[in-house]
């Protein structure tokens, strides 16, 4: 004789009674759904930018605010003349030798745009002719830097002197200041 199953305790897969799965109606969709997932993502992107602005803004102040701005020589703007010791600011980016060939000889505002120029010489001393440039950081009688100008001069014959100018985009302020930054010299 062969072995009998007993029969299925309840109503048997597919039999389409009341506990079949298959059976149940569909749950019910809320509308928002998407909406609600999307306004979601929106705010997350919103504050992802917004900490990222507020780091890199965080970043620059702490740059700005440290008081580690190079220099060689600095015009104060009331007394018309250079002074050697700077305070804080340390020493300008580039080669000694880069640096002693260039000179900062006036800061003002220029009276056409009233913004803030330097101007100066160079003198390479190198043996071959020399491209030079040089930034400059515009500084308020705080020294806090409120501006930068760069100059480029191209192309100065050994043992030769050039002239050069720097115009930067914010006015000098009161008792303020040009300051060298950084020299580059490179073969023309």
């Amino acid at each position: 004789m062969a072995d009998q199953q007993p029969p299925p305790l309840g109503p048997s897969a597919g039999s389409g009674g009341p506990g079949d799965p298959a059976q149940w109606p569909p749950p019910e969709r809320k509308g928002g759904t998407n909406k609600g997932m999307l306004i979601g993502l929106g705010v997350v992107a919103v504050l992802v930018v917004v900490a990222i602005v507020a780091a890199v803004v965080a970043a620059s102040d702490d740059d700005d605010d440290d008081g580690d701005t190079a220099t060689e020589d600095v015009i104060d703007d009331d007394a018309g003349e250079i002074d050697d010791d700077p305070g804080e600011i340390d020493d300008i980016e580039g080669d000694a030798d880069e640096i002693d060939d260039v000179e900062l000889d006036t800061c003002r505002n220029d009276p056409a745009v009233d913004w803030a120029a330097a101007s100066g010489t160079v003198e390479n001393d190198s043996p071959e002719a020399s491209t030079y440039v040089i930034d400059l950081d515009i500084v308020d009688a705080d020294g806090t830097v409120v501006g930068s100008a760069s100059s480029s001069v191209e192309n100065v014959p050994p043992d030769a002197d050039a002239t050069w100018e720097a115009l930067a985009s914010v006015p000098l302020p009161e008792g303020g200041s040009c300051v060298v930054t950084s020299v580059d010299r490179t073969p023309a």
